[in-house]
């Protein structure tokens, strides 16, 4: 079975709405309260998720813990060898956890969410919010992901480019207006989604970039920074063994 070589790196005086979940090698370490618990699960591959809760909302460290919670419970119950389900998945939690805010005293409710599994030969990955997720593969850096700002919602649509750019326009469990159209996004516009086949030498990082509107580092710097802790959160995902 696929498992992983990683390193994890958090900056000094870190907000505390970011959270992790690390399955590998049959074991999921995640954070809740400030506390890593390790739970033994059935091995289906690697995976690494970060959720980075909008700082601004009341709710945010609930909003990252929900989002833990539900991808490590799709993980322990789900075949990776379907993994269109995990796509599935979260716009069902979405959607389920947005309507148990309207009937509970639970609001303001958000995080960014970047989750990459990796199984047998494939990876899949999934974004909402502005996580980032870079792949290293023969010396290059390539974003595999864009961060869902206004801007580039706006431009997924031909639309012009909109007041206040840098903002983030949506994230899970978290409804916005886009005031150009004077509706609703749904999730599924926004969700980034993929699975490819990876080479044997491929490397990953994921990275938080704190919210709202906070710029994007260039790739090359952004990976030095990973390991000079110079953003919120990076999980570096140095060799995969198979």
């Amino acid at each position: 079975m696929t498992h992983c070589e990683y390193s994890f790196h958090k900056t000094e005086g870190n907000d505390g709405f970011h959270r992790k979940l690390i399955i590998n090698q049959g074991i999921a370490r995640y954070s809740k309260d400030d506390q890593e618990i390790e739970l033994n699960v059935f091995d289906q591959g690697s995976l690494f998720m970060l959720a980075s809760g909008i700082p601004s909302l009341s709710n945010a460290a609930l909003s990252a813990d929900l989002a833990i919670r539900s991808v490590l419970g799709f993980y322990q119950n789900y075949d990776p060898e379907s993994p269109q389900l995990l796509w599935n998945f979260l716009l069902d939690a979405h959607h389920s956890i947005q309507q148990r805010q309207r009937t509970t005293d639970v609001s303001s409710l958000g995080t960014s969410i970047t989750v990459l599994w990796i199984h047998e030969q494939k990876l899949t990955y999934v974004n909402i919010g502005n996580g980032k997720l870079l792949l290293k593969r023969d010396g290059n850096i390539e974003p595999l992901n864009l961060p869902q700002t206004r801007a580039e919602m706006a431009r997924r649509r031909g639309l012009p480019a909109p007041k206040n750019p840098k903002q983030l326009s949506q994230a899970l469990f978290f409804g916005m207006l886009y005031p150009e159209k004077k509706r609703m996004i749904t999730i599924n516009e926004i969700l980034d989604y993929d699975t490819q086949v990876f080479q044997n030498k491929d490397t990953f990082i994921l990275c938080s970039a704190g919210f709202p509107g906070q710029e994007f580092l260039s790739s090359g710097q952004l990976v030095d920074s990973a390991h000079h802790r110079n953003c919120d959160v990076a999980i570096c995902i140095d060799k995969i063994v198979r």
